[in-house]
């Protein structure tokens, strides 16, 4: 049952107690008086006002640039952060869907559709900021690939892109790293986190190595991938980078 908190009903929320305390957030979507949702962000801990303020940054170069995706909406408010909420469906719901009726062309389709939207801001890379330096996040396990997403921005994952009013829209924002990272990391890990959320019967003939082929990605790349993200969760989970 959603809650109410103040003039605003609360219809979800959710809190990042795993991170460090520079990086953990509250988010809320409500619905205000006037009947509209929105996305509010808000640092638990003063230290993780930088990461909002980040995010309210990173948003005014990207919402300028005409690119394949809109970065949605947001501003900063005091300590809080305000996110437009999207209406439409995402690009997970349109793959579950091809999924569930065998749709193998319109699968595929979907995630040519996915490797190209995920570079649309590179070619602002050099104005957006990050967390840290790529030694910090990755120590050495970030190769320096020959084809590249150059805004590092890793959280693309499939429920993050909305098709509303035929363009796509960027939902949420928050891990832009602000360097190169390979763009099989970034394909690799959204493939990752939809196969965690997508059990065997939806999809028993196609599974995460079935994604890791269509786009190339090898053991040897998934084993290194893998060693990228261990290295990205230490790096949100230690107080001190």
């Amino acid at each position: 049952m959603a809650e109410t908190a103040g003039t605003d009903q609360v219809l979800f929320q959710q809190d990042t107690p795993g991170r460090a305390r520079r990086f953990q957030i509250e988010t809320r979507i409500v619905v205000g008086p006037d009947g509209r949702k929105r996305v509010h962000k808000r640092a638990l801990y003063a230290e993780g006002s930088a990461h909002l303020r980040r995010m309210a940054a990173n948003h005014q170069i990207m919402r300028m640039q005409q690119t394949p995706v809109c970065a949605c909406a947001c501003e900063l408010q005091g300590d809080q952060l305000e996110l437009a909420f999207v209406e439409g469906g995402s690009l997970k719901q349109q793959l579950v869907q091809a999924l569930r009726r065998d749709d193998r062309p319109g699968l595929e389709s979907m995630l040519d559709t996915y490797r190209r939207l995920i570079t649309a801001f590179d070619p602002f890379a050099a104005d957006l900021c990050g967390p840290g330096q790529r030694a910090d996040i990755f120590a050495d396990t970030c190769p320096q690939a020959e084809i590249e997403v150059k805004c590092g921005n890793i959280d693309q994952g499939f429920d993050h892109l909305i098709l509303h009013d035929e363009r796509w829209h960027l939902i949420d924002y928050e891990w832009v790293l602000g360097f190169a990272v390979p763009l099989k990391y970034v394909l690799y890990r959204a493939a990752q986190l939809f196969f965690q959320e997508v059990p065997p019967q939806v999809s028993p003939r196609f599974r995460l190595r079935d994604m890791c082929a269509f786009y190339g990605i090898d053991a040897a790349e998934r084993t290194l991938y893998d060693r990228m993200e261990a290295r990205f969760q230490h790096f949100v989970r230690t107080e001190t980078p």
